[in-house]
């Protein structure tokens, strides 16, 4: 009798796998707490665009007026690359985000359509699949007040709704934007009534601790 794997959809920020050049100490960390659960669960990655991203977009402004649409798709094809290299590292294919899905343990899915963040294609994921799961691993524990590497009197938020989210995000998504998960994605998120853990990747525990369904340092956003 085949017993279900529990399936989750795991956004892996850039800022993790590119903070400023690769970070190959965290990706094996990574690779090893998911194959820990290999077994039980499905991972379904998404990876941003990190430093490489920025990194890029910055050169082109630098020597030019470039479009929205320019900088949308230097970022998406970051996002492709960081792909690239997480389907090398865990042996396994990229789908794009409407294929049928592997029964791979871990797949990675991407989407090359500009104007499509990582966490867009994240809930794309989700909804696809009929996966109730989401989680977003950043660089910061917590979903704050307001931004805590410009406001030293931001404060952490353990739990949330989408609407008091949307209080203390920007209505509308630019390119290269920070902010805990993107507005647009955010919306769809919402109105599908789709709850995400924000869990800082620098302390893997906790994710940990997520997947064995115990307590965990992060926030959760909820219907």
């Amino acid at each position: 009798m085949t017993t279900l794997k529990r399936l989750v959809v795991v956004s892996l920020g850039g800022s993790l796998i590119v903070p400023h050049e690769i970070d190959v100490v965290f990706l094996a960390k990574f690779k090893r707490l998911v194959e820990k659960f290999k077994r039980t669960h499905q991972f379904i990655l998404v990876c941003g665009g990190g430093a490489t991203s920025r990194a890029y977009d910055f050169a082109a402004r630098s020597v030019s007026r470039i479009s929205d649409a320019d900088r949308d798709l230097i970022g998406v094809t970051a996002t492709w690359l960081n792909a690239q290299l997480v389907a090398a590292i865990f042996k396994t294919n990229i789908l794009h985000v409407h294929d049928r899905c592997s029964k791979a343990p871990v797949v990675v899915v991407t989407d090359k359509i500009s104007g499509t963040t990582s966490d867009g294609v994240t809930v794309a994921a989700a909804l696809h699949y009929k996966s109730g799961e989401l989680v977003n691993l950043t660089n910061v524990e917590y979903v704050y007040t307001k931004d805590p590497r410009t406001f030293s009197d931001a404060k952490p938020i353990k739990s949330l709704s989408w609407n008091d989210y949307f209080r203390i995000i920007p209505d509308k998504r630019v390119a290269h934007m920070h902010v805990p998960f993107d507005p647009s994605a955010s919306r769809i998120a919402a109105r599908h009534h789709l709850t995400v853990a924000s869990i800082s990747g620098h302390d893997l525990k906790q994710f940990e601790n997520y997947l064995r369904g115990r307590s965990f340092k992060g926030t959760v956003i909820h219907p």
